[in-house]
């Protein structure tokens, strides 16, 4: 028999837990002062509290979880943390900014603590800036890189703060436009070496330009943080952008050299150009006071130095320097411009060139002769052509004259690879294959040659020539007009004698094969 089990409630009953002393709680509404007292200490002897190290045993020594920073950090006792303090405050804020970022991508989407401290008490927030346009992935993936590289430095800059190393300050970077002739890094050693040369003014700086080392006035008298030629530098390049896409240019190409501004009032002992920061020596005894400087000077003087490597020529020959500089011009070039002093290239062994011919090459054997039959059975047609128009030309009734006399002349070489240079070791070889050409040249155009050959034997090239003889005949048929009563002029065959000369030659013009010249010229005269 089965017995049916009681339905279950859906309410719960929750025990309370006890307290460490083991005394139950007692109700709020029986509690007296003593007891409310003593319950609270006992509640407040319950929080959790650091484990203490047993008596006499020192607690292990703690590092800093971050593996750039490693700083030791105080008993468990007294520093609850992972990190050290720095570490902690830069990942704060760094939470921080990241939160605030997504906030600002996300404009719609407004964060917990922002939506619960609104009241509607508080003024309505200010309309939000449209979201910028994303930028392209690599631009992003450089920023995120720059960023990644400036948080190493100052980690390691941090920890080497942390562990008592002396940190130079950084330094002012001599492109920087406030940077000045004394603060400015490798400044001080240039200034102590032309500083027997030059006397500058104070505050004096130096040009922003890059390919520029210019001394210039400073900002209370020279607004601008570039030199004049280094600012016509700039404007001429950025006319020339609009050219480049089919603009009109904004400026004449005529002009486009700068000229040096000079300064509004007569300054002594200075240079007369509003751009530079040198003072000059007045000499009172001299008649004419020097109105330029050295440095000026040196920059209108255009160095042209010749490049390590090439031939002496007129391009390399030194300039002469203008009279404003005589001394410059006294001094030997050798001593100014020093060459370079470059490693000698090794002498490569001259290629072998093809030699030029002076008989039109083709390819192969195949295309000579397709070019040979063309030209043959051209020649032939027009002949023809010729004959009757000179037999119609003429009186009928005057005795028909004799054809004139033509040419033909071919000629055309092709080369192949072959065993080796040596022809005449192998003349037999090279025979039969000169008579497969005189019978390939015969197809072609409808001749027939003698069997008779003569051969001839090149020293020089060691090469092999053969000479092969034929007579060709020509139907010709004058003339055109018959007059009445006259019987029609039969055809007259014309002979026509003909010379095919075929030469084999080596070929060394490739620089690894072995090749065989075949040269054929072909002459038909009557």
């Amino acid at each position: 028999m089965k017995v049916k089990e009681a339905p279950r409630t859906s309410f719960k009953i929750r025990i309370p837990a006890r307290t460490p002393n083991g005394s139950p709680i007692k109700p709020a509404g029986q509690s007296s002062p003593a007891t409310a007292s003593a319950s609270a200490s006992a509640s407040a002897s319950t929080l959790p509290t650091p484990p203490a190290s047993a008596a006499g045993t020192p607690e292990a020594l703690r590092f800093c979880t971050i593996v750039r920073c490693r700083v030791p950090l105080p008993p468990l006792s007294l520093y609850r943390w992972k990190c050290c303090a720095a570490c902690r405050k830069q990942y704060r804020e760094y939470q921080r900014g990241r939160l605030a970022r997504l906030a600002g991508n996300n404009p719609n989407n407004a964060t917990p603590d922002t939506t619960a401290t609104t009241t509607a008490t508080e003024d309505p927030p200010p309309p939000r800036s449209p979201r910028p346009s994303p930028l392209p992935a690599h631009i992003e993936a450089l920023r995120a890189q720059a960023a990644q590289k400036e948080w190493q430095r100052l980690e390691n800059r941090r920890a080497l703060e942390v562990a008592g190393v002396p940190i130079p300050p950084a330094p002012l970077r001599a492109r920087d436009p406030v940077g000045t002739w004394s603060l400015a890094p490798g400044v001080q050693q240039r200034k102590a070496e032309v500083a027997h040369k030059l006397e500058m003014v104070e505050d004096a700086r130096v040009c922003t330009g890059r390919p520029c080392g210019h001394i210039i006035p400073p900002e209370a008298e020279y607004a601008g943080s570039t030199c004049a030629m280094c600012r016509g530098r700039e404007r001429r390049k950025a006319a020339r952008e609009p050219a480049k896409e089919g603009k009109h240019a904004a400026y004449d190409k005529a002009k486009e050299i700068e000229e040096l501004p000079l300064a509004p009032t007569k300054r002594p002992g200075r240079c007369i150009y509003a751009d530079c920061g040198v003072r000059m020596p007045v000499d009172a005894s001299a008649e004419v006071s020097v109105v330029e400087c050295e440095q000026c000077l040196r920059r209108k003087t255009p160095r042209r130095l010749a490049g390590p490597g090439r031939p002496p020529g007129s391009r390399n020959k030194a300039k002469a320097l203008p009279a404003a500089a005589p001394q410059a011009a006294a001094k030997p070039v050798s001593a100014r411009h020093p060459k370079a002093t470059a490693p000698e290239k090794s002498v490569e062994a001259p290629r072998k060139r093809k030699r030029i011919s002076s008989y039109p090459a083709y390819q192969c054997h195949d295309a000579l002769l397709q070019d040979f039959g063309a030209r043959f059975h051209n020649f032939i047609q027009a002949q023809s052509y010729y004959f009757l128009m000179r037999g119609g030309a003429t009186d009928p009734a005057a005795a028909p004259q004799p054809p004139a006399q033509a040419m033909f002349d071919f000629s055309g070489e092709y080369s192949v690879v072959a065993r080796d240079l040596d022809i005449v070791a192998r003349k037999a070889e090279v025979e039969l294959d000169v008579h497969a050409v005189k019978d390939a040249v015969a197809r072609a155009g409808g001749l027939e040659f003698s069997p008779t050959s003569w051969v001839s034997i090149l020293g020089n090239p060691g090469g092999i020539v053969t000479r092969f003889a034929c007579v060709h005949l020509v139907n010709v048929f004058l003339p055109i007009r018959v007059p009445s009563g006259h019987a029609p002029n039969p055809a007259r065959p014309k002979s026509m004698q003909g010379e095919l000369e075929i030469a084999v030659l080596p070929d060394d013009s490739h620089k690894y094969f072995a090749g065989e010249k075949t040269i054929v010229r072909f002459r038909l005269v009557g």
